[in-house]
């Protein structure tokens, strides 16, 4: 399912993603991130909004989701959505036993 801006620019709820006020440069309108990793790594919360709830929480080779990798870049509006989202996250573990806070933790997070 694809996204689509409503009247006031947000993006309208489609049962995979909550709806997400879209805010930034002009350039933010056309641009779009190819994966959840890439909006991640970009701190593109915007672009997250995009992504089914499967996608976000689907599972790398060593078992780390969304929220893994978003505690190791450490940027807290990302996190806070994810949270908000699918609380869920908070207590998958990855293949060594490790949650986002952990990471978190090890990687000097709030």
């Amino acid at each position: 399912m694809s996204a689509h801006s409503g009247p006031n620019g947000s993006l309208e709820d489609n049962g995979d993603y909550l709806p997400l006020e879209v805010l930034g440069d002009e350039d933010s309108e056309n641009h779009v991130c190819e994966d959840v990793i890439d909006s991640l790594t970009n701190k593109h919360v915007e672009c997250l909004a995009r992504f089914s709830n499967n996608e976000l929480l689907a599972k790398d080779s060593i078992g780390q989701n969304s929220l893994h990798m978003a505690a190791r870049v450490g940027d807290l509006n990302i996190l806070k959505y994810l949270l908000d989202r699918l609380p869920e996250l908070r207590d998958i573990q990855s293949t060594n036993g490790e949650t986002a806070a952990h990471i978190s933790a090890a990687h000097g997070g709030e």
